[in-house]
């Protein structure tokens, strides 16, 4: 799982509003993903889900794309919620 937390929670500069992204390359594949930020959002969400990945310390093999904000943090509302994606 990976997430941004907004420690700042500034309200004059919410974080959907920080153009932020984040760029992976899968080790296996050699594919690459620039997941953007989503631009909508509200005051208060102050936690990017961005996906899940499969691998392990070493190789990063797949990525599914999540990108949701939220004002709780997703590794303690739904710690389980990257199995859907990769079940075996």
């Amino acid at each position: 799982m990976i997430f941004v937390q907004d420690y700042q929670q500034d309200q004059d500069r919410p974080l959907h509003a920080s153009d932020a992204q984040i760029e992976l390359y899968m080790n296996s594949t050699g594919s690459y993903h620039n997941i953007e930020i989503p631009t909508e959002g509200n005051i208060g969400e102050m936690y990017w889900f961005v996906g899940c990945f499969k691998g392990n310390d070493q190789l990063l093999d797949d990525f599914a794309i999540v990108n949701e904000l939220s004002p709780l943090n997703p590794y303690d509302y739904n710690k389980t919620s990257c199995l859907k994606f990769f079940p075996d």
